[in-house]
């Protein structure tokens, strides 16, 4: 197989040279604008949380008996209109155990309404992901899925390449057609597994009941192992959400398989607005490594979330949570564990302030 890895990294950084160079244009430009045109074509948004985390048993996320408040996240998201058709777009977080790192950075050229190009690094198209993993204002629950937690491997943060989307009306619902292919860019990289090379792909179909959305999303990585093989490793999700005013309703389904290793993860959560303060939730979540005996609590995890979240203002959230977990598949595959030495029935706490301006 040609090895594409150096033509690869020139364009990668062939795209941060332009986009740097956009960039530097937009700060001249806003240099001699006025301040309203500045500030219609420039924004910058934030978001994060602090969270609370304790079990009854077994280690997981750097929690256990003994309670953490440890757990922070902070980003800022900016974005900048060089041109009607041309955007800039990039993302700077810290967290816990991060420092301050640019996690995802990208033009967007908007040729007419249905189709667009964006090339950099941008956000994974794989599930929900890029709508609600981040920033946690925007979904119910502290918890993420077990799809989008780094241990289960279903998803990478982003992709280093290009991308489009086709925007298409079907009736009196809506067709987005999501194409990409580059490098992959993954925070907690697997050891002796690099040098990712990917494709893949979104199918999101607004359907015509008002708040229905179906989606299937599929990528392929080609990654190169210790001894110099290079296999294949897929990740496909299939979604399904319905969203009203008051009510919030979605499930996931995917599948991960790499060097014959196989897993899955489904869920369904329900959210519903009691007030505009109030927000209870309700999720069942599974996560299953095929290749482990149905039995082995080590390489299972089923799990019942229950919480509620109180709104002090539009931009101020606190969340508890109670985890009801049976298996403990997730802290093994997280290294926090081995198989074998946990507690198959146990719980955790989870409690957080989210934000957002």
């Amino acid at each position: 197989m040609p090895n594409y890895a150096w033509r690869i990294g020139r364009l990668k950084n062939s795209l941060m040279v332009c986009m740097a160079a956009l960039g530097l244009c937009v700060i001249g430009s806003g240099l001699h604008a006025e301040e309203s045109d500045f500030s219609e074509r420039f924004s910058m948004n934030g978001y994060g949380y602090l969270d609370y985390i304790q079990t009854d048993a077994n280690t997981y996320l750097d929690a256990s008996k003994t309670p953490t408040w440890g757990n922070n996240f902070f980003a800022l998201v900016g974005s900048a209109a060089v041109t009607d058709r041309l955007k800039l777009w990039a993302q700077l977080e810290t967290g816990t155990d991060n420092r301050p790192r640019f996690t995802w950075a990208f033009a967007d050229y908007q040729f007419n309404e249905a189709v667009s190009v964006h090339a950099g690094t941008v956000k994974m198209p794989l599930g929900f992901y890029n709508e609600t993993v981040d920033a946690t204002l925007t979904r119910p629950s502290n918890m993420a899925p077990f799809i989008y937690q780094y241990a289960t491997d279903l998803v990478l943060d982003a992709y280093n390449g290009i991308g489009a989307d086709l925007h298409q009306d079907i009736g009196a619902g809506a067709l987005l057609l999501q194409a990409y292919g580059g490098n992959s860019k993954d925070s907690n990289p697997t050891p002796g597994v690099y040098d990712h090379r990917l494709f893949g792909g979104r199918i999101v179909y607004r359907t015509p009941i008002e708040g229905l959305r179906l989606m299937f999303s599929e990528t392929r990585t080609l990654v190169r192992i210790v001894n110099g093989q290079i296999v294949d490793e897929t990740v496909s999700i299939a979604s399904i959400d319905y969203v009203t005013d008051r009510l919030d309703l979605k499930s996931e389904y995917g599948q991960h398989d790499f060097l014959g290793a196989k897993s899955s993860s489904w869920y369904v959560q329900a959210a519903y607005e009691l007030s505009d303060e109030w927000k209870p939730y309700l999720r069942y979540d599974t996560f299953r490594q095929e290749q482990g005996p149905a039995n082995d609590p080590s390489s299972f995890q089923r799990s019942v979330i229950a919480g509620v979240g109180y709104a002090f203002s539009p931009n101020i959230v606190l969340r508890t949570e109670v985890l009801f977990n049976h298996g403990y598949a997730l802290p093994v595959l997280a290294g926090e564990m081995t198989a074998g030495s946990g507690k198959v029935n146990w719980d955790m706490l989870v409690a957080s302030v989210n934000f957002a301006f």
